[in-house]
């Protein structure tokens, strides 16, 4: 059986062959693997169609897979992404940066596999959840899942090999997640509370524009099970809302909290 980068470089030539890709303003994602059925919207939202196997799609589309599907799809050759069954996600150009890839993943889990030259020629690909943004920054596997507990939408982040920093615009970052790390970031429908759980590894966590006592920017070292509980309300008519952190220990203890003020998430 053809394996899938020979299929994909099969592909690539036959889209040259046809004109599909002449033109560098029209990007494509190629699905080199598919289980079961899935649903692509354009771009446009103007017209649904069913997935297919070794067919080309451009940047915008929302893909939609079903019950007991997958499917994996490559950007580029060997930048893997394996979708989960379920799923429900959106692949696009950043801001309209063709070097810049974003899959906004609303629900579902995607597995990303990155070459070892990853990040090393300015390239990037962010996935984007409701509660973060994750960033692979080395070649490596990767994998995101999204699913709802009650009312909050959990987001796990987990690193298997490589290197990946997750964060938040105006909230938190966690500049590294390596060596078999995992997060769970979970967000309320109306973004007022997010919190933050270590589940494997030693995780550090940066508190955007929040100071420690010394005056220092505000870092806190986790260890599995230990958590930051943030709030976040709508200060005045402006764009600041007022913030507070709790950090809690792996045995449930409160030893830090902070209140400052940050800007407002879009």
């Amino acid at each position: 059986m053809m394996n899938k980068r020979v299929r994909f470089v099969l592909l690539l030539l036959l889209c040259v062959g046809c004109g599909v890709i002449a033109m560098a303003f029209e990007p494509l994602f190629f699905i080199v693997e598919l289980e079961g059925t899935c649903k692509i919207r354009s771009p446009k939202g103007d017209k649904v169609v069913d997935g297919k196997r070794a067919r080309a799609y451009p940047y915008g589309s929302r893909i939609t897979t079903a019950a007991g599907s997958e499917l994996t799809f490559y950007i580029a050759e060997d930048h893997e992404f394996t979708v989960s069954t379920n799923a429900i996600l959106t692949i696009a150009d950043h801001a309209g940066n063709p070097d810049w890839k974003v899959v906004k993943l609303d629900q579902g889990s995607i597995m990303i596999e990155l070459p070892d030259t990853f990040g090393q020629d300015g390239r990037r690909i962010t996935v984007e959840t409701a509660s973060a943004i994750a960033e692979p920054v080395a070649g490596g596997k990767y994998d995101v899942k999204v699913q709802m507990d009650q009312d909050l939408k959990l987001s796990e982040f987990h690193t298997a090999s490589g290197e990946m920093k997750v964060y938040d615009n105006h909230l938190f970052e966690i500049p590294a997640i390596t060596d078999d790390g995992r997060a769970v970031i979970a967000i309320s429908k109306d973004k007022g509370f997010v919190r933050f759980r270590n589940i494997k590894g030693k995780l550090l966590v940066d508190v955007k524009n929040a100071f420690d006592d010394l005056g220092n920017p505000m870092t806190v070292q986790t260890s599995p099970d230990s958590m930051l509980k943030m709030w976040r309300t709508k200060a005045g008519s402006g764009d600041l809302w007022a913030a507070t952190v709790f950090v809690i220990t792996p045995d449930g203890n409160l030893t830090n909290s902070v209140s400052y003020s940050v800007k407002a998430s879009n």
